[in-house]
Parts: structure tokens; C-alpha cells; sequence
């Protein structure tokens, strides 16, 4: 009995061994387009759990990940990852670290590294946010055009739906899962995109097989599911070494009590809030940013199993009139006027005085526009320094031409004559009388 086991014990290790040895990070292409969506499939050769803080996007050599929006999840033996890609163009690579796994060689934790490039074009592409889903209620998934305006279709289980949607602008696609029931594994089809989804339908099923199925997969939740932040981009030019404050509402999407841990991979980013415990409703942090040069980093949002990441872009300037405050929302179907925004001028010389949130593709300021108020005070002083300059001039013209001149005698010489006119001599002893009468 004992040989028996262990000889199991043995076939499944070199089973496992020269079936992980073969495996590897499927990728749906070698190369993308600036912003476009990765989708991957990566074996579950892990001794524990994948984890989205385990992977991340690296360009070239670089130790630190892009920013990138991604998620994960596990069903059928393997994990399912997205993420929205960088807009620079480069050698990238998708890694995978700090975790142990199974090799031809043995246990490892050797990084797993799947190269691929971002290439600029200008062709007529759109990108998929999220890249897959996994949900208990209906879904919604964010479709951007690049280039050009684009007609997209989305189809999920038999039903389709079309939109246009307008250049550098996105377009919000909701979908209902009544009618399904139990656990199902289903699939969205935009454009080039297929984006796996599974839908544990809170509906009973009077198939067991179903039930089974669903209680063996092992899923990871995807945070986006679970909360939603008013805030998906952070865009600034900012002065360098001050403080800049980004108020981030996070709301529960659920009835469940979740807890929260803020923080970013860069130390400019600091937070009031690194941690919400027995979260409920919605709650909101403030990151404040101070650098001295250009960042490109993010904010992550995590409840230890998955997270999100809000892309964080910073550009230094000395000219303080060019500093902005600019974030990216998704306010679906919602204006500036419904925010109570206000849409400054900007052609006119109009600033906003405090920070502007992109809302139905406009830049729409929160707090209240200004124009700063041209003055000619500054022609006035100029007139001015004009004028003592060329009286200098003047004055020592006139003292090369005479020696004698001087300047207190001109003054001394001016206050005399002016005693003279307004105080007449009167000669001691002598009535002065003058009659109103004429000789």
C-alpha cells in the first residue's frame, strides 16, 4: 500500500513537472498600440496563490513598474490578466515575482519575464476596460477609439449593441446577466477583443453539476467589481518641491464590509489615509504629490487579493502659469452642469482655481473660473524711469559743458527768484499807501 502511494506520489510530481516544463505566458500578441488592452493566460504553476502585486508591466530594463490598470483572476487551472497598456512605445515585458512555482528544474522563484512592444501607428484601434470579468450582478465595460471615430459592436449571450465613438473619447457598455443561472463562463466579443467572463448568477439552478462546478472553481474577485473611485487619471504640471492634494471618493459597489489599503510604489505620493478598515459606503482619501521631476507612477487601491491602479502623470515646470491640476473621470452620461462645474475660456486667458476633471470629454473646473486682469501700471513705472534717465542726461550734459554748473545752484537760484516775486522789498521808514482810486 505504502509502495503504491509513493509510487503516485511520484508519477504526479514528474507529470506535473514535464506538463509545467511546456507551459508558458500566452500573450494575444507579440506586439500593441499605445493604450491598447493585454490580455494573458498564465498557467497555474504557483505553489500559492497568484497575487496582482506579483505582476506587473516593465519597460526595457526598468525596476519599476509602469503604471498600468490591471486585474486577475483564476478559473479552470489558469489565471486570466489584463492590463491597459502604457502610451509610450518600447521594448516591454509582462514579469512575474516574488513567488514560488513549479519548473522542469524543480521549485524556483527565478522572475518570469514574457517580453512583447508597444508600437505607435496611426491606424483606427480601441482599447477594453476590464480586459475580463468576473461578476455576481450586470457589468459594464469601457471601450476608447484611438485615431479615428469608430462604429463598435459588443455582443454577450446572443445580444448585441452598437455605438460610435468619437476620437480619443470613450464609450460605456452595460450588460445585463438575468437569464443566466448559476455558474457560467461566457465571453464578450468588441472589435478584435475577446473578453472572458464569469458570471456566478445569484439565481439557483436545479442542476447539481452546475453547483459543483461553480463550488470547485477557485476565482479571485476583481476589485472593480467590489468599488468604484470617481477618479481613473491623474494628469498635472506642477511647481516642484510643493505640495499638490487629489481628493479620491471610493465607493462600495456591495452591501459587504470590505477594508482598504491605499499606497503607491512612489515616495512623492503620500496619503492622509494608507488604510480603511469595515469600509460600507464610500470614504475619501487625499494623495498630495510633491516631486522635484517628472513622475510617472500610480496610486493602487488593493484588498489584498486584487486592486486597482490609478495611473499617475507628473510634469515639472517653472512657470507658475502653466501650473494644472488635471484628472480623468468617468462620469457616464453626466455633464460639467451636472457637477455644478464651471467650463473656463481658456482662449480668453480664463484659468480654473482648482481642478479640472475631464467629464463627456471637457475639461470642467470644480471650483470656479478666473481671468487674471491685464494692467498698464507696469507702462506707467516704465514712462517714468524714461523720464529720470533722460533728466540725468540732461544734468550731466550741462555740468561737462560748464564747470560752474550745479545742481544746487540751479535749485538755490530758483528758490530765490521765486522769494523775490512773492516777497517784494519795502525800504525801512516808508509808508507804502496806495489808494483804490485812479490818477
Amino acid at each position: 500500500m505504502k509502495k503504491a502511494g509513493l509510487f503516485a506520489a511520484v508519477f504526479f510530481v514528474l507529470f506535473s513537472i514535464s506538463l509545467i516544463s511546456s507551459a508558458d505566458i500566452t500573450l494575444t500578441k507579440n506586439s500593441y498600440y499605445p493604450g491598447a488592452t493585454l490580455q494573458a493566460e498564465i498557467p497555474d504553476i504557483f505553489i500559492s496563490n497568484l497575487q496582482l502585486s506579483n505582476i506587473g508591466i516593465y519597460q526595457g530594463n526598468s525596476v519599476h513598474k509602469s503604471a498600468a490598470e490591471s486585474g486577475l483572476i483564476k478559473s479552470g487551472g489558469k489565471y486570466f490578466y489584463y492590463a491597459v497598456l502604457p502610451t509610450f512605445s518600447g521594448d516591454y515585458s509582462l514579469r512575474i515575482e516574488n513567488i514560488k512555482y513549479y519548473s522542469s528544474a524543480g521549485e524556483s522563484s527565478e522572475a518570469i519575464s514574457k517580453p512583447f512592444s508597444i508600437v505607435p501607428t496611426n491606424e483606427s484601434y480601441i482599447s477594453v476596460n476590464p480586459g475580463h470579468i468576473y461578476t455576481s450582478k450586470d457589468f459594464s465595460i469601457s471601450v476608447r477609439a484611438y485615431n479615428s471615430p469608430q462604429e463598435v459592436t459588443a455582443e454577450f449571450e446572443g445580444k448585441s449593441q452598437k455605438a460610435t465613438i468619437p476620437i480619443s473619447s470613450s464609450k460605456t457598455f452595460y450588460f445585463s446577466i438575468s437569464g443566466i443561472i448559476g455558474f457560467t463562463q461566457s465571453s464578450v466579443k468588441i472589435g478584435s477583443y475577446s473578453i472572458p467572463a464569469i458570471i456566478i448568477s445569484p439565481y439557483k439552478s436545479n442542476d447539481s453539476s452546475v453547483v459543483s462546478n461553480a463550488s470547485a472553481e477557485e476565482i479571485i474577485e476583481d476589485l472593480e467589481d467590489l468599488i468604484k473611485t470617481d477618479i481613473k487619471e491623474i494628469n498635472a504640471t506642477i511647481l516642484e518641491n510643493k505640495d499638490y492634494e487629489f481628493e479620491i471618493k471610493i465607493s462600495n459597489r456591495t452591501n459587504q464590509t470590505l477594508n482598504l489599503y491605499i499606497s503607491s510604489p512612489d515616495k512623492a505620493i503620500v496619503f492622509d489615509n494608507d488604510e480603511i478598515r469595515n469600509f460600507k459606503e464610500s470614504e475619501t482619501i487625499t494623495a498630495t504629490i510633491n516631486t522635484a521631476e517628472d513622475l510617472e507612477s500610480k496610486i493602487v487601491i488593493s484588498n489584498n487579493k486584487t486592486e486597482i491602479s490609478i495611473p499617475v502623470s507628473i510634469k515639472i515646470t517653472q512657470n507658475k502659469s502653466k501650473v494644472s491640476q488635471i484628472v480623468i473621470s468617468e462620469e457616464s452620461g453626466k455633464t460639467c452642469a451636472d457637477i455644478k462645474g464651471f467650463i473656463c475660456n481658456y482662449s480668453a486667458g480664463e484659468t480654473c482655481e482648482g481642478i479640472t476633471t475631464s467629464i463627456a470629454n471637457t475639461a470642467c473646473c470644480n471650483v470656479v473660473c478666473t481671468k487674471k486682469q491685464t494692467s498698464s501700471s507696469w507702462m506707467w513705472g516704465l514712462l517714468i524711469i524714461i523720464i529720470l534717465v533722460l533728466g540725468g542726461l540732461w544734468l550731466y550734459k550741462k555740468s561737462k559743458e560748464n564747470p560752474q554748473f550745479k545742481i544746487g545752484n540751479v535749485f538755490s537760484k530758483k528758490t530765490e527768484s521765486f522769494k523775490e516775486r512773492m516777497s517784494p522789498e519795502i525800504k525801512t521808514g516808508v509808508e507804502l499807501r496806495k489808494g483804490l482810486a485812479k490818477n
